[in-house]
């Protein structure tokens, strides 16, 4: 019921500009009905027919005034919906549980993070519980360079791939990408991209789901080790907890990720201010 009250607001959100443009349009029609009128008995055909050619030019001149605008409101919408995708993922995220962890996976997703899982197995194995919190939180630390917005570039592709593994085996982010909050919200973001005026602004968006995906993704793949059964049972959750540092700094390059998108859409508005103004000068 909640999706639906929410797909209905944002329905309306979305076309009250429109509602508005057509009532102002029906009463501009109805006054310059209401003064022509007698104005237009006096009128031969030919000029009856020009008279409404004019109307309808100016008509039509209007409507372009009034899709411009439209689109660049539309377009200033796109920072807010990616932060509601963003939302929606790390609500996934943080609400993630994974029992009963294929070991194959855990192996795969060592393999592509380059992280020492033998080291982790082992001190599982032996019920000691020092040990274990030693190899857990080293195993942890490992992580941090991969939250490290400086160093994205280098392990962006390691940290897809690993997304690529939890998609193949059903608990990856398509689990969320696919409902139909996260689509309706994503289909929004796509038929706004198709009126970008900047490719600046493009790019930026761009950079947000490429980045986006990959950091989530390697917050996500963080899950299964945590669950793992044996190591549930000996390490305190505040160590288990550990990937708790990761998280913001993840949050915050998402927040500079979606405020480039608002300061790349705010640029080109200031430009084109800045062009109108230059041309009414000369």
């Amino acid at each position: 019921m909640g999706d639906k009250w929410r797909a209905f607001r944002d329905t309306v959100d979305d076309t009250t500009s429109s509602i508005r443009a057509i009532i102002f349009t029906l009463w501009v029609v109805a006054v310059i009905v209401l003064f022509v009128r007698e104005w237009l008995g006096s009128l031969d055909t030919i000029q009856i027919a020009a008279v409404w050619v004019a109307l309808v030019c100016v008509g039509l001149i209007i409507l372009t005034y009034i899709l411009d605008w439209r689109r660049k409101r539309s377009v200033e919408k796109i920072p807010e919906l990616l932060a509601r995708l963003d939302e929606l993922v790390l609500n996934y995220i943080e609400n993630y549980h994974m029992p009963n962890v294929p070991e194959a996976l855990l192996d795969d997703l060592a393999r592509v993070l380059n992280l020492n899982i033998g080291e982790l197995k082992a001190a599982a194995r032996s019920g000691d519980k020092k040990q274990a919190e030693q190899a857990f939180t080293r195993f942890q630390q490992r992580y941090e360079r991969y939250s490290n917005p400086k160093k994205l570039s280098d392990q962006m592709m390691n940290m897809r791939f690993a997304g690529a593994l939890m998609n193949e085996s059903n608990v990856g982010l398509d689990s969320i990408a696919n409902t139909k909050e996260y689509q309706r919200i994503y289909q929004r973001v796509r038929a706004l991209r198709k009126q970008l005026p900047s490719r600046t602004i493009s790019t930026k968006i761009n950079e947000y789901f490429h980045q986006s995906e990959a950091l989530y993704s390697m917050l996500l793949s963080i899950k299964p080790f945590e669950n793992l059964a044996t190591l549930r049972d000996i390490i305190p959750a505040r160590i288990r907890a550990g990937h708790d540092v990761t998280l913001p700094i993840v949050e915050g390059h998402m927040d500079t990720l979606i405020s480039a998108v608002r300061e790349s859409i705010n640029d080109y508005k200031q430009k084109g201010k800045e062009t109108a103004e230059k041309s009414k000068a000369k």
